[in-house]
Parts: structure tokens; C-alpha cells; sequence
């Protein structure tokens, strides 16, 4: 009797926990990214006008984290915009709407890093409107359907849905703590993944899942070589188990795909060092027929060149994913922000516009916020009860997302670690 009364209060005191914790003004602010690629007018999709309007609020608050190298961050970016502009302009292609929003996306990198916005709320809304919202409201005909019978919503595409929900499968990772809450969590973000029909999203999934899992089990090589042997993965499924099972039928999206791709790799060899431009990340075909590119990676070296190509997946790689880290054991939060940074890389493999998209400047963000920042002064517990101060800060002063299993974790060949918290 007295096992159930104590587990009634626990998930009391849980809940009152999660309430005092959640911001509902960022939650809801973050949930309209639900519409990012809802076309409020023809060529003008929601994620622009949310993106800026963010940036408004931002501007009104003040950062809440100092991150560690922002200064050579914001100034990459502002070279990356000036570099992109001068290019475009000297090839004579229209770039002015593409390089507005590639703006606001790195605008919104360094305010999501920065801890303008409250983060744990930020991905509780996103969980919200996307996993109730869009799927209840797919499933009762009430968002457009461009893709029966995969599940789309009000992202439209089936890939850029795939694409929204691995990035909040990985940051859920975050939010969502105990050992059996995050069994649950993978299946049921498994099973959407499937729902949406895409195959490049499934495979970041396994590659998120797995990273996340072993990332504080093994030394710096040896997460190298996991890394590598998830790249085998990758290729070897690409090859033999693409087109197996409910997926036999798309040889001829196959078909397709092979020759946009082949057309692409013309493309980037015919392209400078430096670039085409924005906006030229688009194959013709042998029939005339135009498409955009399905490889991000492409698509970074033909618009703006090495240069481009070099920053953009070096950030996600080595600030994101965190390839080169020393650090054996890391928290929880750094854990999240490199399987979401992996997710999106594992998606540009194969899709044509990922890296400049609302989800991978939200993932690699998080990502930056979780590797970097160091909170200025203590913001994180005024105004709350005890019970959640002890959640948000411990009596030494160390990082609270050093939970039990960060510190029982043991990588291999180091021995066990004394966790120390964030610098």
C-alpha cells in the first residue's frame, strides 16, 4: 500500500515539476513550426514569416547562456551571407529571397544557442503539435494529403515530415529521462517515422538511436570507428535492403532518383571552386525536364562552393555531431544535440534541401546551446519551488543534466569517469 501511495506521489510530484519547468509562451511559439512548409501564398512558406517573427521576440530578451566561441560563430556566418551574396551576384542569378531566408536561419542558430528561447519548452511544443496535432488531424482529413497514404500533414512533403520528426526524436531524447519513457519514446517515433514512407529519415533514425545509445560507451576512436561502421550501414542498406519488403515497389523512384543524381554530379564537376550562385542547385535532364538536387551535400558545392561546403558540414560534423570530442562522457543534452546533428547529416545524403531548413538551424543550435553554453548567473531556478531547483541545479553547483545513467556510464577503455558537469 504504502509502494503505490509513494508512486502516486512521485508522479504528482513529476507532473508539478514538468509544469513549473514549461514556458507555455515558447512552447506555443515553437509549435507553429508545424507550418514551416505550409505555403501561406504561392512560394511563400510559413516557416519564413514564423522565423522572422522569432528573431523579433529575441531581440527583446536577453541571453540567457554565454556560448564559448559565439564570436567566431556569428562572425562565419556573417562571411558565409557576404561570401553567398557576392558569388550570386557575380554569376547574375536571382538570390535575393534565398539568401533572406538562409539569413534567418543563421540568425536563428545563434539565438537558439544563446538561450533566448527556453528549449525544454521549445521541443515540448514541437512534440505537441506535430505528434497530436498534425497526426490526428492527417488521419481525420484535415490537412492536405500529397502523398497517400503517408503521413504528410501539414508539412506537405513525406520526407520533410521525416526529415521534422527524426530532428524531434533526437531532441525528445532530451526532454523524455527515464530508461523505460525512452523505450516507449523510440518505438512510438519508430512507428511514425514508417507511417511517413521515408526511407532516408528511417535509416537517420537508426543512426540517432544507436549514437545517442553508445555515445558515452566508447573512447574517442572508438566513436570514430562507430561512426564509420554507421556509414557502412548506411551504404550496404542502400544497396541490398532499399527495395525490400513494403518498399519493393520503388524501383522506378529509384530509377528517377539515379538520374537526378547522375545529372548533379555533371553539374558539380562543370561548377568552379567557388560556386554557381544560390538558387542553381538544380539538375536538367536528358528529356530538358529541370529538378532540384537530392543530395544536400551537392547542393552545398555547387552553390557556394568549397568554401560553403567546408563550413556548413564541419559545423554539423565536428560542432555538432562532435566527431573530434574528447570528452568521454558526456550530458544528457549533448547527447540529443549530436544524434539530431547526425539525423540531419544522414538526411542531406539523400535529399536535396536539408541543411538550410528550419529543422537542421533548430538541431544544430541545440546542438551548439548544448556543447557550449554556460549559463549566466543563476536564471535557471528564480521563481521556482524547491523540488524543481534541486531538478535544475545541484547542491554543487554541477550540470543537472548529469543524470544517473551518465554517470554509470563506462567507456570503454577509460574506465569509469567522475562525472564533473559542464564547464
Amino acid at each position: 500500500m504504502s509502494e503505490a501511495v509513494e508512486g502516486e506521489r512521485g508522479s504528482a510530484s513529476a507532473w508539478r515539476a514538468f509544469a513549473e519547468r514549461l514556458r507555455p509562451a515558447d512552447a506555443f511559439l515553437f509549435s507553429l513550426f508545424l507550418f514551416d512548409r505550409f505555403p501561406l501564398m504561392p512560394g511563400f512558406p510559413g516557416g519564413v514569416p514564423l522565423t522572422a517573427f522569432l528573431l523579433v521576440v529575441a531581440f527583446f530578451r536577453k541571453p540567457m547562456y554565454r556560448v564559448r566561441g559565439m564570436g567566431v560563430l556569428t562572425l562565419g556566418l556573417a562571411m558565409l551571407l557576404g561570401y553567398l551574396a557576392l558569388v550570386s551576384h557575380l554569376a547574375g542569378v536571382d538570390h535575393t529571397n534565398r539568401l533572406i531566408r538562409i539569413g534567418l536561419l543563421c540568425a536563428l542558430i545563434v539565438t537558439v544557442a544563446q538561450g533566448r528561447f527556453h528549449l525544454y519548452s521549445a521541443v515540448v511544443g514541437l512534440m505537441f503539435s506535430t505528434l497530436v496535432v498534425n497526426i490526428l488531424a492527417f488521419y481525420a482529413g484535415l490537412t492536405p494529403n500529397q502523398y497517400p497514404p503517408y503521413l504528410t500533414g501539414w508539412f506537405g512533403d513525406k520526407n520533410v515530415a521525416g526529415l521534422w520528426y527524426v530532428v524531434l526524436y533526437a531532441l525528445g531524447l532530451y526532454v523524455i529521462r527515464r530508461p523505460r519513457n525512452l523505450i516507449v519514446w523510440t518505438v512510438l517515433m519508430g512507428g511514425v517515422l514508417f507511417l511517413t514512407g521515408s526511407r532516408t529519415s528511417i535509416s537517420a533514425f537508426v543512426v540517432a538511436a544507436v549514437w545517442f545509445l553508445m555515445r558515452n560507451r566508447l573512447v574517442w576512436a572508438l566513436r570514430l570507428g562507430l561512426a564509420g561502421a554507421l556509414v557502412y550501414g548506411l551504404l550496404y542498406a542502400e544497396e541490398r535492403l532499399a527495395r525490400i519488403g513494403v518498399f519493393s515497389n520503388r524501383y522506378q523512384t529509384d530509377w528517377f532518383r539515379s538520374m537526378v543524381e547522375a545529372a548533379s554530379h555533371e553539374k558539380v564537376a562543370a561548377a568552379p571552386w567557388f560556386g554557381m550562385g544560390l538558387t542553381t542547385a538544380v539538375a536538367t535532364l536528358p528529356n530538358g525536364r529541370v529538378e532540384f538536387f537530392h543530395n544536400s551535400y551537392l547542393a552545398l558545392r555547387v552553390e557556394g562552393g568549397w568554401p560553403m561546403t567546408i563550413l556548413i558540414v564541419g559545423m554539423f560534423a565536428f560542432v555538432g555531431v562532435g566527431l573530434l570530442s574528447p570528452r568521454a562522457v558526456v550530458p544528457r543534452r549533448v547527447k540529443a544535440g549530436e544524434a539530431a546533428c547526425g539525423a540531419v547529416m544522414v538526411c542531406a545524403w539523400k535529399l536535396g534541401e536539408v541543411f538550410f531548413t528550419s529543422a537542421a538551424a533548430l538541431a544544430l543550435g541545440f546542438a551548439i546551446w548544448a556543447r557550449l553554453a554556460v549559463p549566466v548567473g543563476e536564471h535557471l531556478v528564480r521563481g521556482v519551488s524547491d523540488e524543481v531547483r534541486q531538478l535544475l541545479l545541484r547542491p554543487d553547483g554541477s550540470d543537472p543534466d548529469w543524470d544517473e545513467e551518465t554517470a554509470a556510464a563506462a567507456p570503454v577503455g577509460t574506465g569509469r569517469q567522475v562525472p564533473r558537469g559542464e564547464p
